[in-house]
Order: C-alpha cells, then sequence, then structure tokens
C-alpha cells in the first residue's frame, strides 16, 4: 500500500513502455522542469485498452523500466494498473489523487491531448488532474475546462514502434534506450522475429 504523501508535486506518465525509451526519459524530465515537480512516477499499462495489446509480458516491461529508471532518483516505478484488465487512465488518478490528497499532474503528449474528450470517463480526468502536456506536433485544441501547463521544449522523436523494428530488422537502438534496456532486450531475445 502506497502511504499518503504530505504536499507533494507528483507527475504520472503512464504507458505501455513497449519498451521504455530515452524518449519517454525526456519527456518525463521536461514535465519535472514545466512544472517543479518532485517526482515523476512512472506506470506500466498491464493491459493497454487503447491498443492492440503489447508485445512483450508485463514483467519484461516492469524490469525494463527499473533499469531505465535506476539512475535518476526522482522517476518512480509504480505498478498502479499491473492487474490483468484495462485499466484506465481516470481509474489511475483517482487512485493516485486518493493517496495524494491533492491532483496528480497528468503528462502527455500534444497528440494525446488533441484526442483527450474522446477518453473514458473525460469529466473525471479534467476534473481530477492538472495536464503537463509536451508538445509532439503543434496543438490546434484549447480545453478551458482542462488545467493544464505547456511544456516549451519538444521531446525527442522516438516510438517503441520504431525501437521493435530496428530490433527485428536487426539493427542497433544505441542511444535509444538505455544501455541496461539494450542489453537486457538481446539477452532475452524481445522483439526478434
Amino acid at each position: 500500500m502506497i502511504k499518503p504523501l504530505k504536499s507533494s508535486r507528483t507527475g504520472l506518465l503512464a504507458g505501455v513502455f513497449d519498451p521504455v525509451h530515452i524518449g519517454h526519459l525526456f519527456m518525463a524530465h521536461l514535465a519535472m522542469e514545466a512544472a517543479n515537480l518532485d517526482r515523476v512516477w512512472f506506470v506500466p499499462t498491464h493491459i493497454p485498452p487503447h491498443k492492440d495489446s503489447a508485445k512483450v509480458p508485463y514483467f519484461h516491461r516492469v524490469n525494463m523500466l527499473e533499469m531505465a529508471l535506476k539512475e535518476e532518483p526522482k522517476f518512480v516505478l509504480m505498478e498502479l494498473e499491473r492487474e490483468a484488465r484495462p485499466t484506465y487512465s481516470y481509474e489511475t488518478i483517482l487512485s493516485v489523487k486518493h493517496v495524494l490528497g491533492e491532483k496528480p499532474y497528468f503528462i502527455l503528449g500534444s497528440d494525446e491531448w488533441e484526442e483527450l474528450h474522446n477518453w473514458r470517463r473525460y469529466d473525471l480526468l479534467v476534473k481530477n488532474a492538472i495536464f503537463i502536456v509536451v508538445p509532439r506536433k503543434p496543438i490546434t485544441v484549447a480545453r478551458p475546462e482542462a488545467e493544464a501547463i505547456f511544456t516549451d521544449m519538444t521531446p525527442i522523436n522516438v516510438s517503441s514502434t520504431y525501437i521493435r523494428q530496428r530490433v527485428a530488422k536487426g539493427k542497433p537502438i544505441t542511444y535509444l534506450v538505455p544501455k541496461t534496456v539494450e542489453t537486457y532486450i538481446h539477452e532475452n531475445h524481445l522483439y526478434y522475429p
């Protein structure tokens, strides 16, 4: 059980992390700077409700996240969505808000911001979180009903899909993922054809 925290500025970065990469880590740093966060909780999704299933099992994705976050004490792995069922962002946000006693900062890309109104229980999302939006593309939608902070720097343009494709083709992924994650991928033959 998570102990209640006293007045902390906590960011949430939820995702499939299949695999975690430098873009995720840099996005978290941008959010920390933009909102003066004390920490960022990385929340791996066991079963993503909005995407096809993950390419590798949850335990591999968690192991890679643990390795990637080891060097940054303000980045914390939180297995809040570990149940073997689709978990929606509003559920995670409500759970974290209950623990913190205040709204968490939910980190997302501008592409997700554009589609946020389509997310399950949008009303609860905007009522219970402050959004930190990292521009992946120009922002064309205003959401006056949502509290939001917009970072002024574009994240690194890399995706988990691109990394999986490179591994499948036998191409190097050096500098795209932390070295420990790269080693883990190869030792466990993840994403190979």
